[in-house]
């Protein structure tokens, strides 16, 4: 048995829970949007494909937060600038060529899992919660580790779509009366994924 985290806020965004079954290539555009893109944040199709230096046409990533009209993604997993250096994060507003602000590296197969921590806002998850589908929450990601801080939405499933919530995390205590203050992990999957036909470079 490992750490039970069901006490500490430390958010994380989305981490791969298992082997990782396929990740690709993603563009961002120049500048990189308000909040910037940590590891560990979902992000989704932003409804273009360009032109880049490295890897010829790629698709756009954007935070899943900003609403695009394409389909979730998954969870990335490294940054790079736009010269295709690596970087711990994109910060927002961050420029690049004048088209390309970087990449991201996405873990973006259909039937990826993840591990993600719940807000513990103002309620928590139970177990009659597993199966239903919840929000992401957006937050602040922390420049100095590079990760995410985004967290699953502790109220339910109102909003938009983003995890099915499987199973807790086997080492985290769930909490047994929904009560605020608990930042259990969670096994999800993506609600939806951007299938066929658009995925990003190898």
């Amino acid at each position: 048995m490992g750490i039970d985290m069901a006490t500490t806020n430390a958010p994380f965004g989305l981490a791969p829970w298992g082997n990782i079954l396929e990740a690709h290539m993603y563009c961002v555009v120049d500048p990189v949007a308000s909040g910037g893109i940590y590891v560990g944040d979902l992000v989704e199709h932003g409804g273009t494909t360009l032109a880049t230096p490295h890897f010829g046409q790629l698709v756009e990533a954007v935070m899943e937060a900003e609403g695009a009209t394409g389909s979730l993604l998954g969870g990335v997993l490294e940054c790079f600038d736009y010269k295709y250096d690596p970087v711990m994060y994109l910060a927002a507003a961050a420029t690049g060529n004048g088209t390309i602000a970087g990449y991201v590296l996405v873990a973006d197969d259909p039937l990826q899992q993840y591990i993600a921590q719940e807000d513990g806002l103002s309620g928590s998850l139970q177990i009659a919660d597993m199966g239903i589908i919840v929000k992401m929450m957006t937050g602040t990601g922390n420049t100095t580790t590079g990760l995410s801080g985004m967290e699953i939405d502790g109220n339910g499933g109102t909003g938009t779509p983003a995890v099915h919530l499987i199973k807790p995390h086997p080492d985290d205590t769930i909490s047994a009366a929904g009560a605020a203050g608990n930042y259990c992990r969670f096994v999800v999957e993506l609600a939806t994924s951007y299938r066929a036909g658009n995925r990003g470079a190898i």
